[in-house]
């Protein structure tokens, strides 16, 4: 039996704007009834463009003209497909649906499609209702082609454990293991970065993970691991060598994502803490081309006073110095102390434990190996542009102790200095951890060492050995929590 015929959608767009594009290709595609045309999909090899698109264009029963201000406000190819698009349509017949604008982001719709009604597909809360929109009218255009929708059917799976994120609940003297989620290495999901409220939940870890404070950690065993980079890595930074094994004496947990904004929220609202982007009145973003002062810009605010975090609760808080994250550990200790198993704090992890807990014991490059790889991290590569959500890269990202995000999405702060000088360290290599590099009584104009890049990183510097040092507040810095002995 032939194959039931499939809306065809042309997607028409700029090649900046393919990051977000294609997004909506995978959601489409999901739908079942809808074969969506995307050139970085559907063209092979030796075909010629000009021709493909053409035909492409041509045979489709639908065309989305996704807009922004750069495809708009720019001559080349999208203009060329525009026009092609125009000429299809004077043939459709009066009233029926077939052209529609899809507005990326707040921006003129070109004079010649003004008279087709637009779709804004922004900001990325009303993507959801966007995206109902569509459907609609698409669902009207298959009614017309002959196109059945049908309903989309999954087998029943059992359903996945939702961690509570109640930084308030209570927790057992001693850590309780949980049983070991089963893994599923068959099971290839899409989950498009557009997911990047509330709404979206982790995958359950590959590892055992316990949980306190609202936060999930993973262990990391005490014993000898790799530090540092080999001359064999042409990536490598100076402030990387030599490579040297180094012994970590106790066992420690991590969390196994950074901290949140649902999560600092609840710390700023219970002790009225003012970050110290908050208290001068400003945070760094990157403009494009270079850092720039931001008025206004602090946690809640990241990229200034015209965003905000609603909606972004699971990604990563940023803006944050080293102060306000160790006053965010002070926080929870205060809070759990009678909890915790003897011994214990929350603190920020050392150098030495943040690159355990993210390149395992054997040296390698990136958690997950030693090749780079665009799709198991928030990284310049990934086209995104900011934060998602925590764990939205996750198993495939993950360490081999089972941490998240600790290749992109935000630098993390640890508790290891670097010195004043941002030249030259104060603390070089081989790792000596009592030559006052972990020195937590240190003055604040002591550079603190971040590690693990951010979703505006080059994949050089995504590499787990890759060491920062700064002082200030920057949208792409975050941390995370260990739970560890006190450091001496």
């Amino acid at each position: 039996m032939p194959e039931p015929r499939k809306l065809r959608v042309f997607l028409c767009h700029s090649s900046q704007d393919k990051p977000v594009v294609r997004e909506l290709y995978h959601k489409l595609l999901a739908e079942g009834w809808i074969d969506p045309w995307l050139d970085q999909e559907k063209l092979l090899p030796g075909q010629d463009w000009d021709l493909e698109i053409e035909k492409a264009v041509e045979t489709s029963d639908l065309v989305l003209v996704c807009l922004s201000n750069q495809s708009v406000g720019k001559e080349g190819y999208l203009q060329k497909e525009l026009r092609m698009v125009l000429d299809v349509t004077m043939n459709m017949p009066e009233g029926a649906i077939f052209l529609i604008p899809l507005k990326l982001e707040s921006c003129e719709v070109p004079r010649r499609i003004r008279t087709w009604q637009w779709v804004d597909y922004f900001p990325a809360s009303a993507r959801p209702t966007a995206y109902a929109k569509l459907l609609a009218s698409m669902k009207i255009r298959a009614a017309k082609v002959g196109v059945s929708v049908g309903t989309k059917s999954a087998p029943p799976v059992e359903p996945l454990a939702v961690l509570p994120v109640s930084i308030r609940e209570s927790r057992p003297e001693k850590a309780t293991p949980k049983s070991a989620p089963a893994s599923f290495p068959d099971l290839d999901l899409y989950i498009p970065p557009e997911y990047a409220g509330g709404t979206f939940t982790p995958p359950p870890a590959t590892v055992q993970t316990w949980t306190f404070a609202g936060m999930e950690f993973v262990k990391v065993p005490h014993g000898e691991s790799l530090m540092g980079s080999t001359d064999k890595d042409k990536d490598a930074y100076d402030d990387e060598k030599p490579q040297h094994k180094f012994n970590i004496p106790y066992d420690f947990l991590m969390a196994r994502f950074p901290v949140t904004n649902a999560l600092f929220r609840t710390f700023v609202k219970q002790v009225s803490y003012k970050t110290q982007a908050e208290t001068d009145g400003f945070g760094w973003n990157w403009n494009g081309e270079k850092w720039v002062k931001t008025n206004g810009a602090n946690w809640f605010h990241p990229r200034g006073p015209d965003s905000e975090i609603n909606g972004l609760e699971n990604h990563p808080v940023v803006q944050v110095i080293w102060k306000d994250a160790q006053a965010f550990c002070d926080w929870l200790n205060r809070e759990h102390d009678s909890s915790m198993q003897r011994g214990l704090i929350f603190r920020l992890p050392t150098e030495a434990e943040w690159e355990k807990a993210a390149r395992g014991t054997d040296g390698r490059i990136y958690p997950w190996g030693d090749k780079f790889d665009s799709q198991k991290c928030n990284s310049d590569a990934s086209g995104i542009g900011r934060t998602t959500p925590v764990g939205l890269y996750s198993p495939q990202g993950d360490s081999s102790f089972g941490c998240a995000d600790v290749a992109g999405n935000v630098w993390e702060w640890t508790a290891s200095l670097w010195g004043k000088d941002s030249n030259k360290s104060d603390f070089g290599y081989p790792y000596k951890p009592r030559d006052g590099r972990e020195n937590q009584k240190a003055a604040d104009d002591i550079r603190r060492i971040l590690r693990g890049g951010s979703f505006d990183s080059e994949a050089r510097n995504v590499r787990a050995a890759v060491r920062i040092r700064l002082s200030n507040a920057y949208d792409d810095f975050g941390f995370r929590v260990a739970l560890a002995p006190i450091l001496s």
